[in-house]
């Protein structure tokens, strides 16, 4: 007869959801003929594109996005205002899928911005309780030195963050890191008057002993504060 095939065309497409609009990566793959010339306004989305995708996806809370937009490219370690990552941000808001999904695709979980916190601070701050145990889970160290020497565990004591506290000790963190003011955990769960924080402080070897600026100790700090039952279990470990 006297028909002629027509060439197969295959089109092959990327969808990539970039604030909000569905930007198509086209890729048209021809059977017996010359691709034209790429059409500029049809290419796929620049670097920085897909950089702020993978932002708003993790500022949203679109976990289910993230894989596919670093395997497009998007860049997992790009930073925001006071080199705050993608990960601290998801830590931040407690939002355990995309921690989850960005440790996947390579996150630093050690990562720290410009005040010496990470993401494992970042859950601490929140009282996330869910993303401070996977990332302690997953290696983070439990014991990082913010500005001023705090650390994730002096925060959590002074929130009165009992489970966390507990999931940073046993995770191997210091119970005495000392700050730049001389200050510990247990002086500021003695302040405090937060009895059950106390009592795990010194279950994992908190020393009531030392001495912060103006002579201060755990048994002084309780004292002027009224919490005699926090002065009375002290006294037993000294």
């Amino acid at each position: 007869s006297g028909s002629m095939d027509l060439p197969s065309l295959r089109p092959t497409v990327s969808v990539l959801l970039l604030f909000g609009m569905v930007v198509l990566l086209p890729g048209v793959a021809c059977s017996g003929t010359t691709p034209p010339p790429s059409d500029p306004s049809e290419e796929g989305p620049t670097q920085s594109e897909l950089d702020n995708a993978l932002r708003e996806a993790v500022t949203t809370g679109n976990a289910s996005a993230i894989p596919t937009l670093v395997e497009e490219g998007a860049n997992v370690g790009v930073r925001w205002k006071f080199d705050e990552s993608l990960l601290m941000k998801a830590a931040e808001r407690g939002d355990e899928p995309s921690v989850q999904a960005l440790l996947a695709a390579g996150a630093d979980v050690d990562g720290s911005n410009s005040w010496g916190h990470t993401a494992l601070f970042k859950a601490v701050i929140g009282e996330h309780v869910e993303v401070v145990e996977h990332l302690l889970e997953v290696g983070a160290d439990p014991e990082p030195r913010a500005k001023f020497g705090f650390t994730p565990l002096r925060v959590a004591a002074e929130k009165g963050s009992l489970q966390i506290c507990r999931l940073l000790l046993e995770a191997g963190a210091d119970a005495n890191p000392i700050t730049k003011q001389g200050d510990t955990p247990l002086m500021i769960a003695a302040m405090t008057g937060d009895l059950a924080v106390v009592r795990l402080l010194l279950e994992h070897g908190a020393d009531p002993s030392i001495v912060a600026e103006g002579d201060a100790t755990a048994s002084s700090l309780a004292r002027e504060g009224g919490h005699l039952e926090v002065v009375q279990l002290l006294e037993t470990y000294e």
